[in-house]
């Protein structure tokens, strides 16, 4: 199924070579990064670092998986700081389209959270001019087991996630098939997400799609927004529709669920 071929390619990639990444690839991520910054004009969003020595030494304690870094050869930071609830969105978005480019030239990528590490940190490895939100560790991946399979983390099932022309209101397996939806909402379940949060949710209301967010622990995290916005465009042109998301400039809160994107049918 294209789908799965789609999630699988998605992977993170934890094991990377120690060999650089190529200059054609560098000029070109570098490029990919001009465009993305120009839509903010007030600072950038997106840093490249080609040297991740650097990075992985000054930051192995502090960051990456139960305090182990994930060492690679180059890394792109995405500071959000400064932007808006609209930019993060949008800014994850990019990323994830970021990581299909990367997809293509060959390389890997894992993202590395840097909620916890202490900002002297983050100021002595980046500069106190600019503080990551995250990190996306990219390279050449090592091959991996094929014999190993991996674990999948648990996934609320769709009836949580998918709605009826409200939140709360029960969609019907049935309607969802019949539309061709029911792959698609399956399968999407599983894009990455902060902390395995899971706070999307869809409203099926006439040809629309809505998606609200939900908070986690008193927090939305708008970059997961962006994110499954990504996924679900994708694979819905797998599916052979192509159609975009229409990002709100302001997200409404709608019961304590934000407003932020509508897609049509």
């Amino acid at each position: 199924m294209l789908i799965n071929n789609f999630l699988s390619s998605r992977k993170s990639v934890r094991s990377f070579k120690s060999r650089k990444i190529g200059a054609s690839a560098c000029e070109k991520i570098r490029e990919m990064l001009r465009i993305y910054n120009a839509d903010k004009s007030d600072s950038n969003i997106f840093f490249f670092h080609e040297n991740g020595e650097n990075i992985a030494q000054s930051l192995n304690g502090y960051a990456g998986y139960n305090g182990v870094m994930i060492d690679a050869p180059s890394y792109i930071s995405i500071d959000l700081g400064s932007s808006s609830d609209r930019e993060r969105v949008m800014g994850m978005y990019r990323a994830e389209s970021l990581i299909s480019f990367l997809e293509n030239e060959g390389l890997g990528s894992c993202w590395v959270g840097v909620f916890d590490t202490p900002k002297e940190v983050l100021d002595k490895v980046f500069g106190s001019s600019h503080t990551p939100t995250m990190l996306l560790a990219i390279g050449y991946p090592k091959p991996a087991n094929p014999f190993v399979v991996s674990e999948a983390s648990e996934r609320k099932p769709v009836d949580e996630i998918v709605f009826k022309d409200e939140i709360g209101n029960k969609i019907e397996l049935q309607e969802l098939e019949m539309r061709g939806l029911d792959d698609l909402f399956y399968y999407v379940r599983f894009a990455p997400n902060t902390l395995n949060s899971q706070t999307w949710r869809f409203v099926l209301k006439g040809n629309e799609i809505e998606l609200y967010l939900t908070d986690h622990n008193g927090k939305y995290y708008y970059e997961d927004a962006g994110i499954i916005m990504y996924y679900f465009e994708r694979m819905y042109e797998l599916a052979g529709y192509k159609k975009n998301w229409k990002v709100f400039d302001e997200f409404e809160d709608v019961n304590g669920y934000k407003k932020i994107a509508t897609i049509s049918l």
